[in-house]
């Protein structure tokens, strides 16, 4: 059985490992009304599945890149009848498409004023979405800021945690450290249902 678990292990690796280079590296990346995703199309679906299960009412995110997440979860907080709003933060200006139920936010996402403007402006059930800067300081910082936003029962959600890479850059390191100490987040497998996500092994609820 050992031998088998492995041998499966190994061949989804390699299976993901394509799927990576083909729609990252080749830029196949899926779309969301004409605007690009970097996430598999797996991951659509997870979060689907998620935000209809809780129905939070804000969704503040940090990493904008093309703006087809923040398009796609404020459609999902509209069909929910969500009172609330995304909140999409990034460095840089991008030009998204506009959406009654975004907000764009341009500054560093462990910005004390973003913080602060995050906390201020939410209200009633939250979820955060980490897909800025994957590194490792960065990620844990993140990690402690956001994590008092999240309401009970309500996801914090760390991407591209599946990636091997240094300590430095690699999120899974920060999951791992910020689990150890704390018992506020039990981390579920919703992200590994379809075996192929950039939110496998990110999933983190809030307990309560």
């Amino acid at each position: 059985m050992a031998d088998n678990r492995k041998k499966r292990d190994e061949l989804l690796q390699d299976i993901r490992d394509v799927m990576y280079f083909h729609i990252h590296k080749l830029r196949h990346l899926p779309e969301w009304r004409g605007v690009k995703v970097d996430k598999f199309p797996t991951d659509f679906l997870i979060y689907a599945e998620a935000i209809f299960e809780t129905k939070p009412d804000w969704i503040i995110e940090t990493g904008t890149q093309r703006g087809g997440s923040s398009l796609f979860f404020a459609d999902l907080l509209l069909i929910i009848n969500s009172p609330g709003k995304v909140i999409s933060i990034d460095i840089e200006s991008y030009q998204p498409l506009e959406h009654p139920k975004v907000e764009y936010v341009l500054g560093s996402s462990i910005d004390a004023a973003v913080v602060s403007h995050v906390k201020d402006s939410v209200s009633g059930k939250v979820m955060v979405v980490l897909d800025s800067s994957h590194l490792l300081n960065h990620v844990s910082r993140e990690l402690q800021l956001y994590s008092e936003i999240v309401t009970a029962g309500q996801y914090l959600v760390v991407e591209d945690c599946y990636t091997e890479g240094s300590k430095e850059y690699h999120p899974k390191t920060a999951v791992d450290l910020f689990l150890s100490t704390t018992d506020k987040f039990t981390l579920e497998p919703r992200g590994e249902k379809y075996l192929f996500a950039v939110t496998r092994g990110g999933w983190l609820k809030r307990n309560g």
